[in-house]
């Protein structure tokens, strides 16, 4: 993985800090997720299943619905 681009992509997104070290993958089942109709509901479990902020994720899910795939792409070509 080339650290040095990961960084210049995530940079302004969020405290990012990248090393070469390995890490150990923890997984997380999600029990019934696969049952669920929506991507927000899907959203919603897998939040409350890694205690991220639900609420944050489906509003930004919601955010990126709303747009066309080429305006997303645009908008993060031009913050680089």
């Amino acid at each position: 993985m080339d650290i040095g681009a990961a960084v210049a992509i995530l940079k302004g997104l969020a405290a990012v800090s990248l090393d070469a070290r390995n890490a150990r993958v923890v997984t997380t089942w999600a029990a019934g997720i696969s049952t669920l109709t929506t991507l927000e509901g899907r959203a919603r479990v897998w939040a409350e299943a890694t205690m991220a902020d639900s609420p944050a994720l489906v509003s930004a899910l919601q955010a990126l619905n709303l747009r066309s795939p080429v305006a997303i792409a645009e908008e993060i070509l031009l913050d680089r």
